[in-house]
C-alpha cells in the first residue's frame, strides 16, 4: 500500500476514533487494497463500489474504460464507503425500522431518515448507498453496524459519526419522554442545501495566508486565533463536535469578534483561517465565510458584556435532551454556579436563521448554558477555558442523568 492509501485509512480511522465506540472499521475505495486497520479502495478510471459487511463482500463495478490514453473522467459522487460496528447504545436502535431526523445535523447529512436494513437486503443496501447517505445494518454474526457513503473521507466519516450519534440519541430520547423529530419537509430542505453547498465547501475552500490580509495582525490577536483552534481541537477530541459542526467565537473588543469559519474541519484550521467579524454589521474580513451561526454569537456578545466567548457544539448526551426537547437540570450547587442555573431550553428554528438567534438569546437571558431543540448545546463563558469547562460539565450532567434512567429497574420509556 502506498502512502496515499495509508494516509486515507489513517485519516478515516483517526476521525472515527473521535466517536464513542466505533470498531471493525472498513474503508473502501476503488480496487481493494489491504492495509492498516481498514480496507481501502483506491480506484482510478475503473472505480467500483466494493465494501465488506462481516465476511461478505459486495461489489457494484463500473464498466471498464479503454486503456490509456483516455479523456479525463470526473470522479464519481460516491468515492468512499465505510462500514463500522458500534459498541455504544446506537446498536440498540436496530430494533426500529428507521431513524427519523431527530437532529438537524442528521437532517443535513443523512436526510429525512436513516433506514435500518437487513444484511440480506442487497437492494436496500444499494438504495441507501446510491443516495450517498447512511443506514444501520442488522447482521446475524456481528449485531447492528453502520454503513455510510460519501464523496470524501471527511464527509463519509462525519456521516458515520452523525448516524451513530443520531441512533443513540433516538433510543435514549425514549427514556426522556420520546424524540420529537424535525418536520420532514424541513429535513428535506436542509439535506438539499447541504448536498448543494456545505458538503462541497471543504474541497473548494482555500486556506488563508498572511498575504490575504491588508492589515498587520497584532500579536495578541494572533494568540487568540491560535487559542480558538486549540479549543476546537479539544472539542473534537472530547467528541463534543463531529466533522465541521459546532462553532466558537471570542470577543476581540467592542467592535469585533473572532469566529471559526464555515465548512472547515477543526484539525485543518490555521490561525489565518479564523474570521474577524464586525459585531454590529456581521461584515467579515477575508475570503473565508464565518460560521453560519454568526448572528447568535454576535447577539450574545453584544447583550452580555461579561461574556467573552460563546461555544456552540453538538455533543451526544446533550443531543438526546435536544431531541426530546428537555432542559438539563443542574443537580448540585457547583454545577448551578458554573452554568448560571439549569441549562434552559431554546425553541427550535432553522440553523443560521434570525429566529434561532432570537430563541437562543431568550433561553440565555438568565443562564449561561442552554439546550437547543433538535440542535445541540450553547454556552457562554468569560474565556475559552471557561466556556469549554461549561461544555464538558453540561455534557457530563446530561450523560449521568441518562445513565441513571438506563439503570432504573422499570427500564425504558417509564
Amino acid at each position: 500500500m502506498d502512502k496515499q492509501h495509508t494516509d486515507l485509512v489513517e485519516d478515516c480511522v483517526r476521525k472515527l476514533q473521535s466517536g464513542i465506540a466505533l470498531v471493525d472499521v472498513c474503508v473502501t475505495r476503488g480496487l481493494m487494497v489491504q492495509g492498516g486497520r481498514g480496507l481501502v479502495v483506491q480506484g482510478g478510471r475503473g472505480w467500483c463500489t466494493t465494501f465488506c459487511l462481516g465476511k461478505k463482500w459486495y461489489t457494484n463495478p463500473v464498466p471498464p474504460v479503454p486503456p490509456n490514453p483516455v479523456p479525463p473522467v470526473p470522479p464519481p459522487k460516491l468515492n468512499i464507503v465505510i462500514w463500522a460496528r458500534s459498541e455504544s447504545r446506537a446498536a440498540l436502535a436496530g430494533e426500529f425500522k428507521r431513524i427519523p431526523p431527530v437532529l438537524d445535523d442528521m437532517a443535513q447529512v443523512v436526510g429525512t431518515h436513516a433506514p435500518v436494513v437487513d444484511e440480506a437486503d442487497e437492494r436496500g443496501l444499494q438504495k441507501a448507498l446510491a443516495k450517498g447517505g447512511a443506514c444501520l445494518v442488522k447482521t446475524k454474526s456481528q449485531g447492528v453496524g453502520l454503513l455510510a457513503a460519501g464523496s470524501s473521507a471527511a464527509h463519509t466519516t462525519a456521516a458515520l459519526l452523525v448516524l451513530e450519534k443520531s441512533a443513540k440519541v433516538y433510543w435514549e430520547a425514549e427514556l426522556l419522554g420520546g424524540a420529537k423529530p424535525i418536520k420532514r419537509r424541513e429535513a428535506w430542505l436542509m439535506h438539499l442545501v447541504y448536498k448543494r453547498k456545505y458538503s462541497q465547501m471543504e474541497s473548494k475552500a482555500v486556506h488563508q495566508t498572511l498575504e490575504d490580509f491588508t492589515r498587520k495582525i497584532p500579536a495578541d490577536e494572533m494568540a487568540a486565533r491560535q487559542a480558538i483552534i486549540k479549543t476546537g481541537l479539544s472539542l473534537l477530541e472530547k467528541n463534543l463536535v463531529q466533522g465541521t459542526w459546532g462553532n466558537i467565537s471570542l470577543r476581540l473588543d467592542e467592535q469585533f469578534m473572532l469566529v471559526t469559519p464555515s465548512g472547515l474541519e477543526y484539525d485543518l484550521l490555521t490561525p489565518f483561517d479564523i474570521v474577524r467579524v464586525n459585531l454590529h454589521t456581521q461584515e467579515y474580513e477575508g475570503k473565508l465565510k464565518p460560521t453560519s451561526e454568526k448572528i447568535i454569537h454576535a447577539e450574545l456578545l453584544k447583550s452580555k458584556p461579561g461574556v467573552n466567548c460563546v461555544i456552540h457544539s453538538h455533543p451526544v448526551n446533550c443531543s438526546s435532551f435536544a431531541a426530546a426537547h428537555k432542559p438539563v437540570v443542574a443537580p448540585d450547587e457547583a454545577s448551578r454556579e458554573l452554568l448560571g442555573g439549569d441549562a434552559t431550553l431554546a425553541k427550535y428554528a432553522l440553523p443560521g436563521s434570525k429566529r434561532l438567534a432570537k430563541n437562543a438569546l431568550a433561553a440565555l437571558k438568565q443562564s449561561q448554558a442552554c439546550i437547543m431543540e433538535n440542535h445541540g448545546m450553547l454556552v457562554c463563558g468569560t474565556s475559552l477555558d471557561d466556556a469549554l469547562k461549561k461544555c464538558e460539565t453540561l455534557e457530563r450532567l446530561a450523560g449521568s442523568h441518562i445513565d441513571g434512567l438506563v439503570s432504573e429497574p422499570q427500564g425504558r420509556g417509564n
